[in-house]
């Protein structure tokens, strides 16, 4: 069986992220934790009815949060794939932040020019 053990500390910080954040995820896991650290006797399928959300959801979120603990709680966990960009990700935002694109056609050719790589306009908008 699965325990959890949340510092006091960390109550008022998922109460924040509870309301506040902007991501419907994280204000979830956010709550599924409070509700386990201030209810302890409510059960996993009570808490995913009140979240709604799916019991396993609950369970991921009691084991990302003994893995990671609050900051593992608070980000995504998506693999994803790698962009032949993330090799050239400073230089882009070094540049984009000094030289704001008027449009995606200007992105695309700074890119094209910064990188020799070329990107859809729905790619750079994105």
């Amino acid at each position: 069986m699965l325990t959890l053990e949340v510092p006091i500390t960390e109550i008022p910080l998922l109460s924040y992220e509870k309301y506040h954040n902007r991501l419907v995820t994280f204000q979830k896991r956010a709550e599924i934790i409070l509700l386990l650290a201030t209810q302890p006797y409510l059960q996993r399928q009570q808490i995913a009815q009140i979240v709604n959300v799916d019991r396993d959801t609950v369970t991921n979120s009691i084991k990302l949060y003994n893995s990671s603990g609050f900051v593992g709680l608070m980000s995504i966990q998506f693999k994803g794939q790698k962009s032949a960009l993330n090799t050239h990700q400073a230089v882009l935002e070094t540049y984009f932040l000094q030289n704001h694109p008027l449009s995606s056609k200007e992105a695309i050719h700074n890119i094209k020019e910064l990188t020799n790589l070329s990107r859809s306009s729905t790619q750079v908008r994105n």
